[in-house]
């Protein structure tokens, strides 16, 4: 894995990227569709000897060594039909690295295989924490991604070949009878993939329903472990309430010792600023009495004169009529919240006043 990791890597494919194109590619050589065994078959490459697995290297460079004798559209045919396209980038970058070069990495890969050991033990360390155990947990997400990708890669790829094939079909047809020719052509291609959406609607159905009935399956087997762990958590909470009940209202009974202290021993600051602000009122109101006064006998003409007007007096009874109707039903409606506001009033008073003869409600 190492050395198909640093052929990558020549040629710039590192990362999640390399992983993530390598895996595909080994997926596409040791579990192969049926189309792209019958071409690794004709080619005279196999991934397995006498039911053993080879190295990944092995297999690519046999594989590239008989792609190397055909034509570009011959190699390339066969390679759309053995990979996908995150496998086919990874064969293709694999093989650009020359049999010396490899010998060489996989030399040095060897005499550097007796520190592993302590390699490992360096790694454990340094991922034994909360950010190793996300990383893991985030690695082992990717990799179901990547196993429901290969599910549904096989017909992906038929699709994609059909839509591939169609398309250069119509474009030989447009070429040889115009746009006349194609019509012959698009009704086939369209009867097939009709044909092959309708095949592969029921296989993704099927694997949604399945991962559905795995949840569903889980959540039901494990039923009674989650009302128990529930209850725990519901009972840990009430006896953590009940026992720190004690304590919170000792709080409670502390905070409003502290209001009503602070009050008191500051009552003569209040009094002094109520009076301050008393005064400023008053001073402000003495300031303002000559016009207040000069106002009040503006008004009083302007009134005089409305009165002289017949029609004015009509209006203006009308008006006070409506006023005095629409003040005497907003009163009416808010006798029940003033009632209510009377009674909080009463109760704060009642406890504010206890405190300040030392009484504790």
């Amino acid at each position: 894995m190492t050395l198909s990791l640093l052929r990558l890597a020549e040629q710039g494919e590192v990362g999640s990227a390399a992983g993530t194109a390598l895996a595909a590619a080994m997926k596409d050589i040791y579990t192969p569709t049926e189309q792209a065994q019958k071409a690794m078959n004709a080619l005279g490459v196999s991934a397995y000897e006498n039911g053993k697995a080879l190295d990944f290297n092995e297999v690519v460079n046999r594989l590239s060594a008989s792609l190397s004798g055909l034509s570009d559209e011959q190699a390339n045919a066969y390679k759309q039909t053995i990979f996908g396209i995150q496998g086919l980038n990874a064969f293709n970058k694999m093989a650009v690295t020359g049999t010396e070069t490899q010998s060489k990495w996989a030399e040095a890969l060897s005499d550097a295989s007796a520190g592993m050991g302590e390699a490992a033990k360096q790694y454990g360390t340094m991922t034994d924490n909360l950010q190793g155990d996300l990383d893991s947990l985030s690695s082992a997400y990717e990799g179901v991604q990547i196993v429901v990708s290969d599910v549904l890669t096989p017909s992906v790829r038929e699709f994609v070949q059909l839509a591939t094939s169609g398309l250069s079909d119509a474009t030989a047809a447009i070429k040889e009878n115009g746009l006349g020719g194609a019509v012959e052509v698009i009704g086939p291609f369209i009867d097939n993939a009709l044909g092959m959406l309708l095949e592969t609607i029921p296989k993704v159905v099927a694997l949604g329903g399945e991962l559905l009935g795995a949840v569903v399956t889980g959540v039901v087997d494990n039923l009674p472990k989650l009302a128990e762990g529930t209850l725990q958590v519901v009972d840990a909470f009430g006896g953590y309430l009940i026992d720190a009940a004690p304590s919170i209202a000792d709080r409670g009974a502390e905070l409003l010792d502290f209001f009503t202290g602070g009050l008191i021993e500051n009552a003569d600051a209040v009094v002094d600023a109520a009076l301050n602000l008393l005064d400023m009122f008053a001073g402000a109101f003495a300031d303002g009495l000559p016009r207040l006064a000069e106002a009040a006998m503006d008004i009083v003409e302007a009134l005089a004169a409305a009165v002289s007007d017949p029609n004015a007096i009509a209006n203006f009874a009308q008006s006070g009529l409506a006023m005095l109707d629409g003040l005497v039903t907003s009163i009416l409606d808010s006798l029940p919240r003033l009632a209510e506001a009377a009674v909080n009033n009463m109760v704060i008073i009642l406890i504010f006043s206890r405190n300040l003869r030392g009484g504790r409600p």
